[in-house]
């Protein structure tokens, strides 16, 4: 069984912990996915502001965490409910600070707990 998508970004400015500055966000996922299997999807984090973007990487990506962003995952019923997004990314230790430059992007990998089958809405901001 599988699991059908709608991937939808929400404006800007969702973070758990948010990124400084101006920014706005767009998801992308295959839009069938199997059933009570972890939910992929690809983050892309665009700067709109004048000044850069600064987040801290533990790498082992040169990616932010996902877990700095908030995702709500909708049902074919409507009832909406928040999740955890996940990716891997250290949270401790040594990092590098990166920055995302005015008009620039950056893409980063993030996983939603497994979803039963049915269709879903998916906002991550």
């Amino acid at each position: 069984m599988a699991i059908a998508l709608s991937t939808v970004a929400i404006a800007r400015n969702l973070a758990a912990e948010p990124l400084t500055g101006d920014w706005s966000t767009k998801i992308e996922a295959q839009e069938a996915q199997p059933a009570d299997a972890p939910v992929l999807v690809w983050i892309t984090v665009t700067n709109d502001g004048q000044a850069p973007i600064r987040y801290w990487s533990g790498g082992p990506g040169k990616y932010p965490d996902a877990r700095q962003f908030s995702a709500r995952v909708t049902d074919e019923k409507g009832k909406s409910r928040d999740a955890t997004l996940s990716n891997g990314q250290y949270q401790m230790g040594s990092g590098i600070n990166y920055k995302i430059q005015p008009g620039q992007s950056v893409t980063l990998p993030a996983a939603l707990d497994p979803l039963p089958p049915g269709s879903y809405t998916i906002q991550v901001g």
